[in-house]
């Protein structure tokens, strides 16, 4: 029986958050060089609580033009910096084995082709993937099917497919209505940016990625 193990990016293999500092601390560098304004201590606080609203927060609290630092830069800044993110070695050693196992490797992610590549570039698991779908190559985003289609004729002599994601409103809506397809949640260890709906019924949940592992034998 051939199987595919397809996987969500953000929160699934790495931590979103950490890309989020990468692209904060990169902002404070361009906001301190261009512009002599220090934005450090804000970045660290709404990065201990998960927030994402710099460019607000910034504009409230500094004496930043909009017109000098236009939200387009902010964005321009944030999505297209090459992020430095942590190397799992134990990341990289799991994908390694499961293709030396025999099993293909798939990537479905909402997001920006250069930003979700540049992350998969940081993390150095680029290689590992048979095939990667961004939603803006398609022009579609979770939890419509199109995406998942588009693995199943990938691999049109597969016979089961599995979803391994976090993001509990859209990652495994189509897998859970598919019978090909099986869903695994990584589970939120309280570093995701969006929180899960613990009522959401998936075939199985994992403490971390690297419990793949453990679930080997019944994949």
């Amino acid at each position: 029986m051939n199987k595919v193990l397809v996987f969500d990016l953000d929160d699934t293999l790495y931590k979103e958050i950490e890309f989020v500092s990468s692209a904060f601390n990169y902002i404070t560098e361009y906001m301190w060089l261009r512009n002599r304004i220090d934005i450090s201590s804000l970045a660290k606080d709404l990065i201990n609580d998960k927030r994402i609203t710099l460019y607000d927060e910034m504009m409230l609290k500094f004496d930043v033009s909009p017109q000098d630092f236009t939200l387009e830069k902010y964005l321009e800044l944030y999505r297209f910096h090459y992020p430095k993110l942590n190397i799992n070695k134990n990341l990289i050693a799991l994908l390694k084995n499961l293709k030396k196992d025999g099993f293909k490797i798939g990537l479905i992610t909402d997001g920006r082709y250069v930003t979700q590549r540049n992350k998969l570039h940081s993390l150095q698991i680029i290689n590992f993937f048979d095939t990667i779908i961004i939603s803006e190559e398609t022009g579609i985003s979770k939890p419509h099917p199109h995406n998942y289609k588009l693995i199943e004729s990938k691999f049109i002599e597969s016979d089961v497919f599995y979803y391994i994601g976090d993001n509990t409103d859209k990652d495994f809506i189509y897998p859970s209505k598919n019978k090909k397809w099986l869903s695994i949640c990584v589970l939120d260890n309280g570093l995701n940016i969006h929180q899960q709906d613990s009522k959401f019924i998936f075939d199985n949940h994992i403490e971390t990625i690297s419990e793949i592992t453990k679930l080997k034998e019944a994949l």
